[in-house]
């Protein structure tokens, strides 16, 4: 399997590169502007990805976020990062799922979001070790509580901000299986309610050489006018029929 080549893009190369794909003006502007939320936007030929990593800096307690963002077409991944940033670490995940290539580009985001999702269990460990240390320290005899209050509220702020993410992330994975089932629903409704506008209009013959169909005398029976009326029941009648539901668009 090729391997796949990346690079930081900036403003001008990330231009010609867009007239280059076709990429959506609008894309291209929220890969150049920080701090965009994460998303994903759908345009009619790619997608457009904004995601975070997320590094834990033992020395001052700090969580750091960079900003990743990525176009999927249906052959390239182009993402666009700040330097932080380390795009080759994603590179071992690719070549580890090679047989997922057979599924087309969408391993390619698969492996950068696993990776960034990697990376906030590993801040957050980073984390909870820190708090166990800060544990182990508040009930040390002579511990001075005051001066680490700051340091613990600090650490308890970046554990509720990881908390609210990891929610956050939940809610719209649950979001989008939700909205897949809801997509598939109106789909086969949309295919019953066809189908149901054709056996009514299918129904009309039915019942009308069913009706003629009777061993008694009718209007036109034995003559060649019934069978004519009959037929101009069927075909006004289902005529009629379906000029309704095209209008109303059920079929």
């Amino acid at each position: 399997m090729p391997r796949p080549r990346t690079r930081c893009y900036r403003e001008g190369e990330l231009a010609h590169l867009a007239n280059e794909l076709g990429l959506h003006e609008l894309a291209v502007e929220d890969a150049l502007t920080l701090r965009q939320r994460p998303k994903l936007d759908r345009y009619p030929d790619h997608l457009f990805l904004s995601a975070y990593s997320a590094d834990y800096d033992p020395g001052t307690s700090l969580v750091t976020t960079n900003e990743v963002a990525a176009f999927i077409t249906g052959r390239v991944l182009v993402t666009v990062h700040t330097d932080p940033f380390d795009i080759d670490a994603v590179v071992p995940l690719w070549d580890s799922a090679s047989d997922l290539a057979r599924n087309g580009v969408a391993f390619l985001p698969h492996g950068l979001l696993d990776h960034l999702v990697d990376g906030y269990f590993v801040a957050v460990e980073e984390l909870d070790d820190r708090i166990e240390e800060l544990e182990n320290q508040l009930f040390l005899p002579n511990t001075k509580q005051d001066q680490m209050g700051p340091y613990l509220q600090d650490v308890y702020d970046h554990v509720l901000r990881v908390m609210e993410w990891t929610e956050s992330l939940r809610d719209q994975a649950a979001a989008l299986l939700e909205a897949n089932l809801a997509i598939r629903g109106n789909r086969l409704n949309a295919i019953t309610k066809k189908v149901t506008g054709y056996a009514a209009i299918i129904a009309v013959p039915t019942a009308i050489t069913g009706f003629y169909g009777q061993n008694v005398p009718y209007p036109g029976f034995g003559e060649p006018f019934g069978y004519y009326m009959a037929a101009a029941l069927i075909v006004g009648l289902s005529a009629l029929l379906y000029v309704l539901f095209k209008r109303n668009d059920w079929i």
